[in-house]
């Protein structure tokens, strides 16, 4: 069924002159099951690469929608970031420290929490020591 909908993207695109490169096509399977079902998806000759977790927009899906991968790197960049307004803090009155976190921090903090919101309290929680 998948392949099916595959061929149609790739009629779809010889038709309006769209180029996609299917060398760079990667997929994941997102399941909850212990064995998921493995996919056999091709685009046009080329097979379609199914990997465990796939980053699209600086958001990381893992093929069971944990999100420990994505909140630990969120961390990462967002305490880089809180230790470099540590640094120039007292150069700041609280309007500039207030307008730089809110800039630098939180928006990393914040960047498509919708996708990600649901994540377990625990992997949470190493979100929230960050605030």
């Amino acid at each position: 069924m998948m392949n099916w909908d595959l061929d149609q993207i790739k009629k779809w695109a010889e038709k309006w002159k769209v180029t996609f490169e299917p060398t760079k096509c990667r997929a994941v399977v997102l399941s909850r099951k212990r064995n998921p079902p493995n996919l056999n998806l091709f685009f046009g000759d080329c097979k379609v690469l199914v990997k465990s977790q796939l980053e699209i927009l600086g958001v990381t899906f893992d093929s069971k929608l944990v999100w420990v991968k994505h909140i630990t790197t969120i961390c990462r960049k967002a305490g880089q970031r809180l230790g470099a307004l540590r640094k120039i803090a007292g150069k700041l009155d609280k309007k500039g420290k207030s307008i730089v976190y809110k800039a630098q921090v939180r928006s990393v903090m914040e960047y498509a929490c919708l996708s990600w919101m649901n994540a377990s309290h625990t992997v949470l929680g190493q979100h929230d020591s960050i605030q």
